[in-house]
C-alpha cells in the first residue's frame, strides 16, 4: 500500500511535467487527451492557450464552422454590426 500511495501520490506532477515539456506538439497532446481523465485534464489548458496561434493556422476553421452554425437571427444581428459572414 506504501508503494502505491507512494507511486500516485507523485504521478500527476510528473505527468504535468512531461505534458508540459510537449506543449509544442499538438498531435501528441490531441493523443494524450485519450489516455485518461489525468492526462486529459492536464492535457487540455495547454491546447486552450493559445488556439489561433499563427503556428498552427488550420485552427482558424474552428472560426468558420461555429459561423457556419449560426442560426439566421444571430447571422442577421452580426450582418446589422456590420461583421461580413462568408462561408
Amino acid at each position: 500500500m506504501a508503494c502505491s500511495k507512494f507511486i500516485l501520490g507523485n504521478l500527476p506532477e510528473l505527468t504535468s511535467n512531461i505534458i508540459q515539456y510537449l506543449w509544442d506538439d499538438i498531435p501528441t497532446l490531441l493523443s494524450c487527451i485519450l489516455v485518461n481523465r489525468l492526462w486529459c485534464n492536464t492535457t487540455i489548458p495547454l491546447l486552450w492557450k493559445d488556439p489561433f496561434s499563427m503556428k498552427h493556422p488550420k485552427n482558424f476553421h474552428f472560426i468558420e464552422i461555429y459561423l457556419q452554425k449560426l442560426n439566421e437571427k444571430d447571422k442577421t444581428q452580426l450582418n446589422n454590426m456590420e461583421l461580413i459572414i462568408i462561408y
